[in-house]
This record gives structure tokens, sequence and C-alpha cells, in this order.
């Protein structure tokens, strides 16, 4: 709109530029610094057009990329959700339940699955070319080093006994073995 009132305006001091040199140059001489200010007025306007339509240009680059970067976040927030079962996850998923429904074992047939559980671990560590240094020494009690550790299995892992509640023994082999510059990776079915 500014753009149209200037090329008006300025037409019009055209008009009367003609219209008052046959009355006298030096009115004419005032209306053409005028129309020189009013040119200088109109470049201006193109000008800050000109820097709005690129700044606007750099805003649409700006929100495309806000699109795609939030468009990916969302993927990502898809593939982060809860894995839905498929069919052949039925049998896993009824013998999860089976488990978690079951009475716990007796007390004999934890401490036959606790030995099962360290003889494979002693196995692992036989096939790295290390031996374990746990000792049994009653049922669920082994040693390592001068440590007593009672074992238990804590959600499905071998755990040990700390104060009121348990730790994991793979982390605590791990944290041994660190300290004496060993290393290890061991994986217990």
């Amino acid at each position: 709109a500014a753009l149209v009132e200037a090329k008006a305006e300025n037409d019009r001091l055209m008009q009367e530029i003609h219209r008052l040199k046959a009355s006298g140059e030096r009115q004419a001489e005032t209306y053409l610094q005028k129309m020189e200010s009013m040119r200088n007025a109109l470049q201006h306007v193109e000008v800050i057009r000109e820097e709005e339509a690129l700044e606007a240009v750099r805003n649409r680059e700006q929100i495309e990329e806000l699109q795609k970067e939030i468009r990916h976040l969302k993927e990502s927030a898809k593939q982060r959700v809860v894995h839905k079962p498929d069919v052949s996850d039925d049998a896993l998923l009824v013998e999860r339940m089976k488990r978690a429904l079951a009475p716990p074992p007796a007390p004999e047939s934890m401490s036959v699955l606790i030995d099962s559980m360290v003889r494979e671990l002693r196995r692992q560590w036989k096939e790295e070319n290390k031996e374990l240094p746990l000792i049994k020494r009653g049922r669920n009690l082994y040693s390592y080093g001068d440590k007593k550790l009672n074992l238990q299995l804590v959600n499905g892992k071998l755990a040990y006994r700390v104060g009121g509640g348990h730790r994991d023994l793979l982390a605590f082999l791990e944290s041994q073995e660190r300290s004496q510059g060993l290393r290890t990776v061991m994986v217990i079915p």
C-alpha cells in the first residue's frame, strides 16, 4: 500500500513540475527536491520489502527444519512405544505368566538351580581361560576371596544379600575383575 501511494505521489509531483515550469524555475526546483526525496523514500521502502521477503524465506526454512525435527521425534517416539505382541509372542507371554503365577520353588530346588547357574558361570569363565574364584561353603553360601556371598535368585538373576537388599552377582564379579585389571563379559541364560 505504501508503495502504491508513493508512486501516485510521484506521478502527481511530476505533473505539478511540468505545470510550474511555465510559471517559474524556482518553484520547480523545490518540487524537484521534494520529488527526489520521495524517490529516495520509495527506494528505502523497496529495500525494506526485500529484506522482509528475505527474512520471510529464512523463517520458512527454519519452520521446515523444525517440522522435520518434529516428524523425526514423533517417529522415534513411535518406535519407543511398548511393543505390542503378535501371534508369535503368545507362547512367550503364556510362559511368562505361568512363571509369574507359579509358587516360588522350594528352598532345596532353589539351591539346585543356583548351583547349576554357578556351574554355568564357571564354565563361561573357563572358556575365557579364567578361573572363577567362587567356592561353595553351604546351601546358597559361597565365598569370593574373603567375602561370604549368600546367593539368591532375584528376578531370574543371580544376586547376593547385602544388608536388607540384594546386589547383582555379575556386577560384583565385573567390578572385582576391573579392580584387578582383568576383562570379562558374561551372560547367564
